[in-house]
């Protein structure tokens, strides 16, 4: 008897936890809001980081429109207070015409090589496979 007692209030505990659990944890969606809230409101402050993270929730649709123009606005302002992601994103949109830029291959490779020199690795690939000729309007002039 005390087995089942024990068992029971066991049950009851876990019951009353999860139940509680749900009513206070926030949804996704209001904890992208608030990471959007608080990416947005760094970035305004001159957060590059930031400033990059807010420029990809806009390409992704991160709780908000996918709009690749705004992404390219933000990772730009972060570009140019050097942020590597940044610069390397804005690259690749100079790369391939992205969100309203032209393709401008000097100005994708003039991006690719600071986050490079930077250290962002898939930006050092960039421009490895560059310097080996195999992407000749990228190669460093």
């Amino acid at each position: 008897m005390k087995v089942v007692a024990v068992v029971w209030a066991f049950i009851r505990g876990l019951l009353r936890r999860s139940s509680c659990r749900g009513a206070l944890s926030p949804t996704r969606e209001e904890r992208v809001a608030e990471v959007l809230r608080r990416t947005r409101e760094a970035a305004e402050w001159g957060d590059a980081a930031a400033q990059s993270r807010l420029g990809f929730m806009y390409a992704m649709g991160q709780g908000v429109p996918k709009d690749a123009r705004e992404a390219n606005a933000w990772y730009r302002r972060g570009a140019e207070q050097g942020d590597a992601d940044a610069q390397f994103r804005i690259g690749m949109a100079y790369t391939f015409g992205l969100g309203g830029i032209g393709k401008d291959h000097a100005e994708a490779a003039s991006w690719i090589r600071k986050a490079a020199t930077q250290g962002h690795p898939v930006a050092q690939q960039f421009v490895d496979y560059a310097g080996r000729g195999a992407v000749s309007q990228a190669r460093p002039q």
